[in-house]
């Protein structure tokens, strides 16, 4: 049960940084296209 709850966080905690990895790559192109 509780070996669960850790792979959930440790997925969560991956989407998150995948989405501010996402963000980052967003704004490096709109500076690109300056």
């Amino acid at each position: 049960m509780e070996r669960l709850l850790i792979i959930e966080k440790i997925e969560m905690n991956l989407f998150y940084l995948r989405k501010q990895k996402i963000i980052l790559y967003y704004h490096l192109m709109i500076f690109d296209k300056k």
